[in-house]
């Protein structure tokens, strides 16, 4: 009960009114609703899945927090300087799911190209109607990995949670430094991974865009793949470089400082 209402109020601060319309519009089985993100605007979500619940984690508990201040200096002095010297600051954010991440990072540098990459095609279809309108961003159909090449989707309890394998046949494998090199003029900021697991192949090769990056937040999950080893290696790719760690919330936090 208690968990209940701190959900509540939390959608309340987040929503306005449009808590009320979501919470009807989830009894009345509805598959699709447009609410208000405060500070924001207008986005879709499915009242019925981990949509809300994304941007509740991101917007209301704030889990995409800069973990000290020394950490936003620097990454903001980045910003700035990759502004001043002409080019556009580039944030990956893979594992995009419907863009709330996209979205926070939007609001935290404005002026930065944000490429939003999302392997499910139902996920994908949200995500680009969510970012259309908030300014310069790039959607991609795709899983992210290490080399080029094909996935299969393996379907989880909730969307914000679908994996990926693969495959010979499927959605199309595209790489971190394609990712960031789709930007004209670009300049890597920081990149988000979220990639349920996937992320033992993203770092097992191709690494050049991690030595131009300036922050990392990842999600582990071998709470979720035991004995897998899915941490290990971007363990051994961040270890290798010049990062401090830090813990915020369910992410690791890599900063340059």
């Amino acid at each position: 009960m208690a968990a209940r209402l701190r959900f509540n109020l939390t959608d309340v601060r987040l929503l306005g009114f449009g808590f009320l319309k979501q919470r009807l519009w989830w009894i009345g089985g509805r598959r699709e609703c447009t609410v208000r993100l405060a500070g924001l605007g207008p986005i879709t979500i499915r009242p019925r899945d981990t949509d809300l619940a994304s941007f509740r984690d991101i917007f209301g508990k704030r889990e995409y927090d800069f973990p000290i201040p020394a950490v936003e200096a620097a990454v903001r002095t980045r910003y700035e300087s990759i502004l001043e010297s002409g080019r556009i600051p580039v944030i990956l954010d893979a594992g995009a799911y419907v863009g709330a991440a996209s979205l926070w990072f939007r609001l935290e540098f404005p002026k930065a190209h944000i490429v939003a990459i999302e392997p499910d095609p139902d996920n994908f279809r949200l995500l680009e109607r969510n970012l259309a309108d908030f300014g310069p961003a790039t959607t991609i159909q795709a899983a992210i990995g290490a080399e080029p090449g094909q996935v299969r989707l393996v379907a989880s309890a909730g969307s914000w949670a679908t994996q990926v394998e693969r495959s010979k046949a499927g959605v199309r494998v595209a790489t971190a430094n394609e990712a960031f090199r789709s930007v004209a003029n670009g300049e890597p900021l920081l990149a988000k991974i979220n990639i349920e697991g996937f992320e033992k192949e993203l770092f097992s090769a191709s690494l050049e865009w991690l030595d131009q990056i300036s922050m990392l937040f990842i999600e582990p999950h071998d709470w979720l793949l035991p004995r897998k080893r899915t941490s290990g290696s971007f363990q051994k790719a961040l270890g290798e470089r010049d990062f401090h760690i830090f813990i915020a919330g369910p992410f690791l936090c890599y900063a340059r400082l």
